[in-house]
């Protein structure tokens, strides 16, 4: 029965006021089966219904993606500031190679968007940027972190 709930709020949610009918089955058929919704305005089927739920939990899991690199970017930028203001050797150093990784991702994103590597849509844009840019600032993260 919590399936029916969860597709229904969906439904509700992601196809406006205009969806209402709404029929359980047996429980025994497909889950494509169990819940079909239509709207009375558009006829719009459940494919398409699910299309939209679909791209906007893709971009919600943009957003996630995003602010977790936003998280891992802050650190980084503290444990550098740290390590810089403690100065020598080590600080130049780090401030050498912040400097040098920057025009680095930022070269290699801008080939790859001129080459058609980020994708065709916004979103898969999106998606490719963040994902070039996570493993390097969780790299970052890990290695000024560790404790020598």
């Amino acid at each position: 029965m919590s399936l029916v709930i969860i597709d229904v709020m969906t439904a509700l949610f992601h196809g406006g006021p205009n969806v209402l009918c709404i029929s359980a089955t047996k429980p025994s058929c497909r889950r494509s089966q169990r819940v079909k919704t239509c709207s009375r305005s558009s006829k719009r089927p459940l494919a398409s219904v699910e299309a939209r739920m679909m791209a906007r939990n893709s971009w919600l899991r943009i957003w996630a993606d995003a602010w977790s690199l936003g998280i891992d970017a802050s650190s980084v930028i503290g444990l550098r500031a740290m390590k810089i203001a403690a100065g020598g050797a080590a600080a130049e150093k780090e401030a050498y190679r912040m400097v040098s990784e920057k025009i680095e991702a930022g070269l290699t994103l801008q080939r790859k968007a001129l080459n058609g590597g980020l994708g065709n849509t916004a979103l898969d844009v999106v998606a490719k940027t963040l994902g070039h840019l996570r493993p390097k600032v969780r790299a970052n993260r890990r290695r000024l972190a560790r404790r020598r």
